[in-house]
């Protein structure tokens, strides 16, 4: 059975390595020069699970596992007061993908960002892993594509 649940401080060490397979997956997994960095990761989450709710670290577990998560944070538009919740991170474990977990994650993170009152949610698959299968299920709960996102090595 799959739970979930806000992250915990004592979740760290399994979220850092949850975290890492993401990485390895991602267009910087294989890259020197974005090497992943364990404490970088847990320097940044640490914000995330320490200010929540006003952050949001919600896990999905089974058997007591982390087999998936979701990050997120708001802030205004530069021209405008208004709230934008920003979807940061959201990864489920390979073996466990396919099945409703990613979904729930996606909708926890939309009741969140209704809790702080933002006045829209934006997320997405910035980091290459199925991000056709990612566009899909953000338009399930409600979201549509726009804008387009780019990268260049340098």
């Amino acid at each position: 059975m799959i739970t979930y649940r806000d992250a915990t401080l004592e979740d760290m060490s399994e979220i850092v390595s949850l975290i890492s397979l993401m990485h390895s997956e991602t267009v910087w997994g294989g890259d020197k020069d974005f090497a992943y960095q364990p404490k970088k990761m847990a320097q940044s989450l640490y914000g995330f699970i320490k200010n929540q709710p006003d952050t949001l670290a919600r896990l999905a577990l089974c058997d007591d596992r982390i087999i998936g998560i979701i990050i997120g944070d708001y802030g205004t538009m530069l021209f405008s007061e208004a709230r934008q919740a920003r979807e940061k991170l959201i990864f489920v474990h390979k073996d466990r993908r396919g099945g409703m977990i990613g979904p729930r994650l996606m909708k926890n993170f939309f009741t969140w960002a209704k809790s702080v009152n933002a006045a829209e949610a934006i997320g997405g698959a910035n980091a290459g892993i199925n991000p056709e299968r990612t566009q899909q299920l953000w338009g399930k709960i409600g979201m549509a594509p726009f804008g387009h996102t780019v990268r260049a090595r340098l």
